[in-house]
């Protein structure tokens, strides 16, 4: 009996280091799995979101000056500068 007994806790022990390795070699797959997605992710933004974001920002704090050009009248301009470079 004492040998049906050893071969008994001999099998439980086998069978929970192989359930402990299966559950290790999960967690190595998606422990790795997770790392790939992250660095994918911040390769994706770095490249695609992050110059959009920049460009839209850019756009949203510098002003339109050709616009502001248009609308200057040159030759009133010129004589402002003439009586000031005059005086």
């Amino acid at each position: 009996m004492s040998e049906k007994l050893t071969e008994e806790k001999i099998d439980y022990i086998y069978n929970t280091l192989k359930k402990q390795e299966s559950r290790h070699k999960r967690g190595l797959y998606f422990k790795w799995g997770f790392r790939i997605f992250i660095v994918i992710y911040l390769y994706y933004f770095i490249m695609v979101w992050l110059p959009g974001i920049l460009w839209n920002f850019k756009d949203s704090i510098t002003p339109n000056i050709s616009k502001s050009l248009e609308s200057i009248d040159k030759d009133e301009l010129m004589e402002k500068f003439k009586s000031l470079y005059s005086k």
